[in-house]
């Protein structure tokens, strides 16, 4: 969770950072990956989600890739809420190999967190 000065100040940044920039920033963690590591990761599909509604406004995003290792391949799922309510956004983010995180339960806990914003 960042605090802001001000909910201006949130509503600025949120526009800045929580737009198709935070999709190209989450598809890139993925070859950001520990290169000594013996997986390697690689994006292969990047998505704008349905947000989910809360109380305040919640932008949400998926990345879609895969992990390596040896002679074996998963499908990666890692979906980020970005939540912007007063002065304050919190990012939330879920993952999932072989199937992507549940939207409802990714709903619930949206919901909990924008409440206690």
């Amino acid at each position: 969770v960042y605090v802001y000065s001000s909910a201006a100040g949130a509503q600025r940044l949120f526009a800045q950072v929580a737009g198709k920039q935070a999709l190209t920033c989450l598809a890139q963690s993925f070859l950001g990956a520990d290169p000594s590591s013996q997986v390697a990761f690689t994006a292969v599909k990047q998505q704008t989600l349905r947000a989910p509604k809360v109380n305040g406004k919640a932008n949400a995003y998926r990345v879609v890739g895969r992990a390596i290792v040896s002679a074996q391949k998963v499908t990666v799922y890692v979906d980020v809420v970005l939540i912007l309510r007063g002065g304050s956004i919190s990012a939330r983010s879920y993952a999932g190999f072989s199937a992507a995180p549940a939207a409802n339960l990714e709903a619930r806990i949206a919901r909990t967190a924008s409440n206690r914003l």
